[in-house]
């Protein structure tokens, strides 16, 4: 039995009963896709990939997903710069710990935004100096969504809205429906 073959083994019974468990996925990434990160050795030097995927953030996991899906027979490698340690990760998922990761090397970019010199709301003659800010980026599995301390956030109506509008196939992404 080739891995395509154990993929789709175990895929079918999930789609089938919606047995989406956390425990469910795990096994059936852990099977699909080759995952590594900067602190663990590459060393398939001969293995070969049908596709490599070069960040594990949210749209790295959802392309990776969609091959899997898609694909038959298809051998991923998955690269993500973040640590493997499970413990951080687990971290990660609790919005009162957010605070010991943020701005951490081993799982943020540790980016800052410009200061910026702006005309003053109060008096337009002046200028008010707008201090740089903290910019997180995440180098995790999951990426930015990972560390954002479970903030969840929808896009704006109207760009939803848009990409409804471009044809009759798109109509599933309006604002008011594409969650249903």
């Amino acid at each position: 039995m080739n891995s395509s073959d154990k993929v789709t083994e175990i895929i079918n019974p999930i789609l089938e009963k919606e047995l989406k468990t956390d425990a469910e996925i795990r096994k059936l990434w852990s099977e699909s896709i080759h995952c590594y990160n900067q602190r663990q050795t590459f060393n398939k030097a001969n293995e070969v990939y049908d596709f490599i995927i070069v960040g594990a953030g949210t749209a790295g996991c959802v392309l990776a997903r969609e091959l899997i899906y898609n694909v038959p027979n298809v051998n991923i490698l998955l690269l993500e710069a973040g640590p493997p340690n499970v413990q951080v990760n687990d971290i990660m998922r609790l919005p009162c710990t957010f605070a010991s990761v943020y701005r951490s090397s081993e799982v943020d970019w540790g980016y800052h935004t410009e200061d910026q010199k702006m005309p003053s709301s109060i008096d337009p003659t002046k200028e008010v100096l707008n201090k740089g800010s903290s910019y997180p980026r995440g180098k995790v599995i999951g990426g930015c969504s990972t560390v954002n301390a479970m903030i969840y956030m929808r896009g704006q109506k109207a760009d939803y809205d848009s990409w409804a509008a471009q044809g009759p196939e798109y109509s599933i992404w309006d604002y008011d429906h594409c969650l249903e």
